[in-house]
């Protein structure tokens, strides 16, 4: 009986070890880079960091078999939306990370290309869209389809509304090459 609660003990341990472990590499891997470009990491970075890091705190505990962690068994939905949020926000870590290391680091800083940041912010804000995606359908078992399809057919009933004036805009700017 005692052994096997070391057993249990000892991988509780380790999965807490592996993810501080992690998720101070994600945390490092900006900071450093934020570091080597003079700038300083937003306390709101750093307050994600943490938040990101006590959800995963709390689902190991959760998750742990051992008897005197018993007590903070969680619902099932709420232990559903602390791991969405969990993988939402790592997933929101490793697109920086990526950004930083792939984008700033190398493209802008050694390549010399230009990439605007309204590009940069739109790529994250897909990355974590698919993402998001992703995990309401693997995580939380809803049907994403149905999701997709009303933002659809919204667009559809937007660009019937506004036909006119979308085709007056473009006659604007052909008559604007026109006169230039």
């Amino acid at each position: 009986m005692l052994d096997d609660e070391l057993k249990l003990l000892h991988s509780l341990y380790l999965e807490l070890g592996a993810t501080t472990i992690l998720a101070a590499a994600l945390f490092g891997v900006y900071f450093f880079i934020a570091r080597k470009r003079d700038k300083r990491v937003p306390w709101n970075f750093f307050a994600l960091f943490i938040v990101t890091v006590v959800l995963y705190f709390i689902l190991i505990l959760d998750e742990s078999e051992l008897p005197f962690l018993q007590g903070i068994n969680l619902w099932q939905s709420v232990s559903l939306w602390l791991k969405f949020s969990a993988y939402l926000t790592t997933t929101f870590f490793f697109i920086k990370a990526i950004d930083l290391v792939v984008v700033e680091d190398f493209l802008i800083a050694k390549k010399g290309f230009y990439v605007p940041q309204l590009l940069r912010l739109m790529f994250m804000i897909a990355a974590l869209a698919v993402a998001g995606l992703i995990f309401l359908r693997t995580v939380m078992g809803i049907n994403v389809i149905a999701l997709v399809a009303i933002p659809t057919a919204l667009t559809a009933v937007v660009g019937f509304a506004l036909q006119d004036t979308i085709k007056r805009f473009f006659a604007g700017i052909t008559l604007g090459k026109l006169v230039r």
